[in-house]
């Protein structure tokens, strides 16, 4: 399931509960600091509400300095391309594959 928040704040807490009862792992993907950001307020809600079955992930622009360079020279840095994000989401879970569906299931929020 794919969440587009509209907004990062407030955090649709309702929608989150809702998907918690059937989804365990959790993927965060930022460009820009995973500190103050979505991933982070995904992992307040998570532990204000002793929620500990979610494994999540967090992908985004880490809180140390990062360089000039060009948009491409800096995504790849930041491992935070399609494939790198696909390599960190395999690795992070142990999956050998991905498993994907002909429609993608797509939650937007208005919160």
């Amino acid at each position: 399931t794919v969440v587009d928040p509209v907004f990062a704040k407030p955090l649709d807490s309702n929608l989150l509960h809702k998907l918690l009862l059937t989804h365990d792992k959790i993927v965060t993907i930022e460009e820009h600091s995973v500190v103050g950001g979505l991933g982070e307020s995904i992992n307040h809600f998570l532990m204000k509400n002793g929620l500990t079955n979610a494994h999540v992930l967090n992908a985004g622009i880490p809180q140390r300095f990062v360089g000039h360079g060009s948009y491409g020279d800096l995504i790849q840095e930041l491992r935070l391309s399609p494939e790198q994000i696909t390599e960190r989401i395999m690795e992070e879970f142990a999956l050998s594959t991905l498993k994907t569906k002909s429609k993608a299931k797509s939650v937007g929020t208005d919160a």
